[in-house]
């Protein structure tokens, strides 16, 4: 193996191995037909949040206040550049979805409003409207037929949920020797497929999650949207 070759085009070219030999299992295409309807729903949304019709400012003022009161902090300078990739996935982890209880989510005005008529748009809308975000440990991954086993650390609740690249990714680190992998994401469930919508990753990094890993009592009742603020903070300094 060429040893100039990066972690990173090495799982990619796992991901692309195992995505073809995985492709035509039953509940693969199930996923896959899952994932299409929630990105076509995403980029409609997408366009939503950036239009007139939005206030996109006002509803995040309204989280990074609550994130100061809930760490206790009074000043926060919290810039977002949407063309950038883990931006954009904040953006949409904190707008779309139920995040805080002032701030009515994108996924709530479009139920209410029947934005969409197609019975599966309306299903899975309703799904992410029952969705939740939390802070996962990876337990373990089958690559074989795309499933990874997830742990909610506040509850240590398990789930079993479908996603290839995360089940390649983890594979390759843990054969490395590295166990400890977490993902802030979100679980989405339809009918019995699970799926988690991308998210931030920690591998390795205990003394960067060690305050929320060693006080889980100070953590589990904060806002969705604090939570998810907070690792995005840390991340950025991982």
């Amino acid at each position: 193996m060429n040893n100039n070759l990066k972690a990173e085009d090495i799982v990619n070219a796992t991901v692309n191995l195992n995505r073809s030999l995985i492709n035509n299992k039953p509940h693969i295409k199930k996923y896959d037909k899952v994932k299409k309807i929630y990105k076509d729903i995403i980029d409609n949304m997408k366009d939503y949040i950036f239009s007139d019709s939005y206030d996109i400012d006002k509803n995040i003022d309204k989280m990074c206040l609550s994130f100061m009161e809930d760490n206790n902090i009074d000043k926060y300078n919290w810039y977002v550049n949407s063309d950038n990739i883990s931006d954009a996935l904040l953006l949409e982890e904190l707008l779309i979805f139920k995040n805080h209880e002032d701030v009515t989510s994108v996924t709530e005005i479009y139920l209410k409003n029947n934005k969409f008529r197609n019975e599966e748009k309306v299903k899975l809308l309703q799904c992410m409207n029952n969705s939740f975000a939390s802070l996962f440990k990876v337990i373990s991954s089958d690559v074989s037929n795309g499933y990874v086993v997830i742990k909610d650390f506040f509850t240590d609740k398990e789930y079993q949920v479908i996603d290839i690249n995360l089940a390649s990714a983890y594979s390759f680190v843990s054969e490395q020797g590295k166990n400890n992998v977490y993902i802030y994401s979100r679980l989405i469930t339809y009918d019995d497929i699970s799926i988690l919508t991308g998210g931030i990753c920690f591998v390795e990094v205990i003394n960067k999650l060690k305050n929320i890993l060693y006080h889980k009592r100070l953590y589990e009742d904060m806002r969705s949207s604090s939570l998810c603020l907070l690792l995005f903070e840390i991340s950025k300094h991982h």
